[in-house]
């Protein structure tokens, strides 16, 4: 995991860029613990790997603004995941981003339309996970009433990796509303429908007929060393719905807990569905 040393100096270049700029600029830091019952992506219960994971965040953020109604902002992040139990998976990844907001008609209820542009890079402790990201989304945000907001939007994501069985492509679309139930407490839900790639990985000493049947499937597969011998990863086209619902606790005005709990349930007809539940409680922290 040596490739990203050099993006970890993303946020500094950005820090010193905006010091001689007339732009807002922020940034903000995330640290969570997280518990997946099924990091494999298996469709087999008896085959599901179950782990925790610890993830750092620092992201970085400045806007220019163009006129009374549109704006450029730009970021870049550095973030680092730890698996207890499955050390293959750790990861760290660099990221920057482009976003054009524009609100073309003024009022409070009114809607802020946003074009984004993302590139991310990913360096695994798994050669063959390592991967650059591309997406480019459409998003449309509002505030329905003083204490909801929505939003919604699509996205295509591209994923070149270092093995083609991580070679993937999507379309995403998602919902999402935040509901003030105090001035320190929200509940927040979000619905995320994709489809594209998904791989999975399978023990294949189990010889399950369900198992051997999936891969026979699969548009390509690979042997998988994240998760020991006789793993081999596969990628089908798939249709995927995932729903995370969660609270964002203030702390103070620039510090807060949150919880969520995220189901995910991916098809590609036949015999093979998976689901994943995954639970996280994080730190935020902006300054």
């Amino acid at each position: 995991m040596k490739k990203l040393t050099g993006f970890a100096l993303i946020p500094l270049v950005v820090c010193v860029t905006s010091a001689y700029a007339e732009e807002d600029f922020s940034m903000n830091a995330e640290f969570s613990l997280s518990q997946d019952d099924n990091l494999n992506r298996t469709i087999l219960s008896s085959n599901e790997v179950k782990d925790t994971f610890a993830t750092a965040n620092l992201g970085i953020h400045t806007a220019i603004r163009i006129s009374d109604i549109d704006f450029i902002r730009y970021s870049a992040y550095f973030k680092y995941e730890h698996f207890n139990n499955i050390s293959g998976l750790d990861n760290a990844e660099a990221g920057a981003g482009l976003k054009y907001n524009i609100k073309p008609v003024p009022g409070f209820t009114k809607p802020v339309y946003i074009i984004s542009a993302d590139v991310a890079w990913i360096d695994s402790a798994t050669d063959i996970r390592d991967s650059t990201v591309f997406t480019l989304g459409l998003t449309s945000s509002a505030w329905m009433t003083s204490t909801i907001s929505a939003r919604g939007g699509v996205a295509y994501r591209i994923k070149d990796s270092d093995s083609r069985v991580f070679d993937n492509k999507d379309l995403r679309f998602f919902i999402n509303s935040d509901l003030l139930l105090t001035e320190q407490l929200t509940s927040y839900v979000t619905l995320n429908y994709i489809r594209g790639d998904t791989v999975s990985t399978a023990n294949l000493s189990s010889s399950s007929p369900e198992i051997l049947a999936v891969i026979n499937l699969a548009d390509q597969i690979e042997f998988d060393p994240a998760f020991g011998a006789n793993q081999l990863a596969y990628r089908l086209d798939s249709r995927t719905r995932a729903l995370t619902v969660g609270l964002n606790y203030a702390i103070a005005q620039k510090h807060s807990l949150d919880l969520s709990l995220r189901n995910v349930h991916s098809e590609a007809g036949g015999n093979t569905d998976y689901a994943v539940t995954q639970l996280s409680l994080g730190y935020l922290l902006s300054f």
